[in-house]
């Protein structure tokens, strides 16, 4: 039986690369890209994956919690290519 509303169904649908729903999913659009600058955005936005306990704090730049497929950190629009793990000395 179809949805009543077209934008109720399209939120229950799910990336098929990470398995997240589209208002979670931080891939990178199938679609290519004219530079790098198109998929960052005019101000990057620094991805903190939601599991990170002591996360880094950045002052000029903006950050997002959210569920990241592989890192700690990424950027937005770069997450599917940019994955930065950070470890301790003792690691």
């Amino acid at each position: 039986m179809p949805l009543e509303n077209d934008a109720a169904a399209e939120n229950l649908e799910t990336c098929d690369f990470c398995g997240l729903q589209w208002e979670w999913c931080t891939c990178t659009p199938k679609a290519p890209r004219e530079s790098l600058r198109e998929a960052v955005g005019k101000e990057p936005t620094i991805l903190v994956d939601q599991r990170e306990q002591l996360p880094l704090r950045f002052k000029e730049i903006k950050t997002e919690r959210c569920l990241l497929t592989s890192g700690d950190y990424s950027l937005r629009g770069l997450s599917a290519e940019v994955a930065i793990e950070r470890k301790s000395l003792a690691d």
